[in-house]
């Protein structure tokens, strides 16, 4: 979709609705955390891949760097951090060759089939 395209989108959005849909994950980030209290120490145990623009504010969160090397704790299947330079927080809209690449190639490695030599090890 072309930027023009993608803007006019959004902004007709946004004139019909407002930004309320996305401020309300904020607003709503106490009981999310409450409600999430059960999923304490779970793992997860499928592929995962982490995608981040080295100009994402959210990085930048006091501690974030060491959430994001702790994320085999809990995540034991999840590959390198995939930084992407000079990106900031919307991805898909600012880098989305580089995202749809990084997700296919992590698709291939991460989904691949077994061989049935690795079957029988």
């Amino acid at each position: 979709m072309a930027a023009q395209d993608s803007r006019a989108s959004s902004t007709e959005a946004f004139t019909k609705s407002g930004f309320r849909g996305g401020l309300n994950y904020y607003r709503n980030l106490d009981r999310n955390w409450q409600l999430q209290a059960s999923l304490a120490g779970l793992k997860v145990h499928k592929p995962a891949l982490f995608i981040a623009g080295e100009r994402d504010a959210g990085l930048q969160i006091p501690g974030m760097a060491e959430i994001i090397r702790s994320m085999p704790k809990l995540a034991p299947h999840v590959r390198e951090p995939f930084i992407i330079a000079g990106a900031g927080h919307w991805l898909p809209q600012e880098r989305p060759d580089q995202i749809s690449t990084a997700i296919v190639e992590f698709a291939h490695v991460a989904f691949a089939p077994v061989s049935e030599h690795a079957m029988r090890a």
